[in-house]
């Protein structure tokens, strides 16, 4: 098995991609850091979400290869095997077939999806097939992802609005309360004022009577 990026011998850790690729781990994290090549056959790699690790059982050598836990059937590019993607786990599709129905793993008992599982280095017709079913789920992800994105703009457009609302209201508020404030004082200095007035009127009237009494 060889890594589909360099084409080298492949080495733990190991992805797998939804398409049925094969990549040594390090040099796929290259490849996605450096902006992706030229290879247009691996024009849908985007990020790590489009592979999953890949689990299995090794069989003692030079090179790595993996063995069916149901079957035994090696990975020597003589047999078909299937990847399934929620655990990683390997399977002959001889050994898969006799669990396809059950759902879930022989190894660890994870559930899967028939849908989901993936055909590893698969004919040109199976890695088509897979190629357009990612496809569609990337798209699905990424108008799930445009529209969260547009529902929090939205949310915070709608909370700044609230806001100034908010502090335009807080300023009418205050400077009624100001009006209402300095209208309620005038009353009170006009009739202190007037007191003051009727204070000196009588004090002048007391004058005068005293005035006319010395007289």
């Amino acid at each position: 098995m060889y890594c589909a990026i360099s084409s080298e011998k492949l080495r733990e850790p190991v992805v797998c991609s939804h398409v049925g690729d094969l990549f040594n781990k390090e040099e796929l994290l290259q490849y996605l850091l450096g902006g992706g090549g030229k290879n247009e056959a691996l024009a849908y790699l985007k990020s790590l979400k489009d592979v999953f690790e890949l689990r299995g059982e090794k069989v003692e050598g030079d090179t790595l290869v993996y063995a069916c836990p149901l079957t035994q059937l090696e990975t020597t590019g003589l047999h078909k095997f299937v990847a399934l993607p929620t655990c990683g786990h390997l399977l002959s599709q001889r050994g898969y077939r006799e669990i396809e129905e059950s759902g879930k793993c022989p190894v660890c008992s994870s559930d899967f999806n028939k849908a989901e599982t993936v055909i590893v280095n698969g004919t040109e017709e199976e890695r088509s097939k897979q190629l357009s079913k990612w496809k569609e789920v990337q798209a699905e992800r990424a108008a799930k992802k445009k529209e969260k994105k547009s529902k929090r703009k939205a949310e915070d457009e709608s909370n700044g609005s609230s806001k100034v609302a908010k502090a335009k209201t807080g300023r009418s508020l205050t400077e009624a309360a100001a009006l209402a404030s300095s209208s309620s004082s005038t009353p009170q200095v006009v009739v202190k004022r007037d007191k003051v007035l009727e204070s000196l009127f009588a004090k002048k009237e007391s004058e005068k009577r005293g005035n006319v009494m010395r007289f």
